[in-house]
């Protein structure tokens, strides 16, 4: 009975309920877009992460990561691809051959990581393949093919076709190293990542090392990031006397701006939810003073002061609910047309390419972020009705019927 009473009254002036509710529905709908850019941006960033450098978990020789002495590669490396491939929820393996060079051309050098891979395997474990700009992914049956980023190409001055010399220590410490003819050019959302790394096929430089099948590295790349756990634990009883690594642990920096990322989010919406608060507190003092007559003779014929008090609270509520709840529907919609299309921000994209993130920014927000921001709404509305609600009670039925 009292929340039908309570939604008669808050159509009783509808222009003030309307304007009140459109304050609520604008103020959370702008800020949940707000916050689903940056949970975009966190996203992204972190995707792209674990398509070009990370992947979902990495497994070296314990030594390997000191020094990166390529002395310290995994034993029996292949074997150990093929078991923890069919792991439930494993996407794809890829055993890397991984050295520090120096990559050399008639302008000038600089050092870069060298990724020594199968073509095939490292196609389904990084996006390099899709990232292609010019040339083609290991195609050509052209001696020593090379991978390069565009940034690199700018720095070293070479194009398609160009050959630049990567030196670097074999397995004895000696200095060697050999031309490679760049077959294709890739851009990735990161320009650092662009800058210091290149991929050749691991028979060319094993010729180099004059070693056979020595892998530093063993990528692993997951259906879905919710499994990482349960994976993790069954690759480390495979690889028990290797160092196993995650995204996480790989580059901590972005766990941490995901965590931070959610704790923002909530205070961002908590600040938004008090300055509505004092909005909804002025409306329903407005309300409480136009009404003061017909609250006194409610009084008067048997109504309890709880009962006034429970009325003006669900007021207040169904008030900001159906405020917030519209607010939220349009973000729901919106992100669903964002999601699919994305943010062109073209206009920013160099400088955005220095966090990793893409020229086309696609936001997203939690779906369990609306039911949180329900309960929020539901607490402020509460704690905003307490003062007129009180102030409600504070009435003496003869004065104001009076009135």
């Amino acid at each position: 009975m009292f929340f039908s009473l309570a939604w008669k009254n808050l159509w009783r002036n509808r222009t003030r309920s309307l304007i009140i509710m459109t304050a609520i529905a604008l103020g959370l709908s702008g800020g949940l877009i707000s916050s689903a850019v940056n949970y975009g941006m966190a996203d992204q960033m972190i995707k792209s992460a674990i398509l070009t450098q990370t992947s979902h978990i990495q497994i070296h020789h314990p030594e390997f990561a000191k020094d990166r002495d390529i002395n310290f590669i995994i034993p029996d490396a292949f074997t150990l691809s093929g078991k923890i491939k069919v792991i439930k929820n494993v996407k794809s393996v890829s055993p890397r051959v991984v050295i520090t060079a120096m990559a050399a051309s008639p302008v000038t050098a600089t050092g870069v990581q060298v990724f020594g891979v199968d073509p095939a395997s490292e196609s389904g474990i990084s996006d390099i393949y899709q990232s292609i700009t010019q040339g083609t992914y290991f195609e050509s049956n052209a001696r020593n093919p090379v991978l390069i980023g565009e940034k690199l190409a700018e720095i070293l001055d070479v194009r398609l076709g160009s050959k630049i010399v990567l030196t670097f220590q074999n397995d004895s410490g000696e200095i060697t190293g050999g031309a490679f003819r760049v077959e294709g050019l890739f851009k990735t959302v990161s320009s650092e990542y662009d800058k210091g790394n290149v991929y050749v096929k691991n028979k060319d430089i094993w010729g180099l090392l004059e070693s056979d099948s020595v892998y530093q590295e063993i990528a692993v790349l997951l259906n879905k990031s919710d499994a990482l756990d349960s994976a993790l634990t069954q690759v480390k009883t495979l690889a028990s006397q290797m160092k196993i690594d995650t995204w996480k642990t790989l580059a901590p920096e972005l766990e941490y701006m995901s965590e931070i990322m959610g704790s923002t989010l909530y205070i961002f919406m908590a600040v938004i939810l008090l300055a509505l608060a004092f909005g909804i507190v002025n409306t329903m003092l407005m309300v409480v003073l136009e009404r003061r007559r017909e609250l006194g003779m409610l009084i008067s014929v048997g109504m309890s002061r709880g009962a006034v008090f429970w009325m003006i609270v669900l007021e207040t509520v169904a008030l900001s609910l159906t405020g917030a709840v519209v607010g939220m529907l349009f973000t729901a919609s919106l992100m669903f047309i964002l999601s699919n299309t994305g943010i062109n921000l073209s206009y920013f994209a160099k400088g955005l390419q220095e966090f990793g993130i893409s020229e086309i920014l696609y936001p997203v927000l939690p779906w369990s972020m609306y039911m949180i921001l329900t309960v929020m709404v539901i607490i402020t509305a509460v704690l905003a009705a307490v003062y007129p609600a009180l102030k409600a009670l504070r009435l003496k039925p003869a004065e104001a019927i009076r009135m």
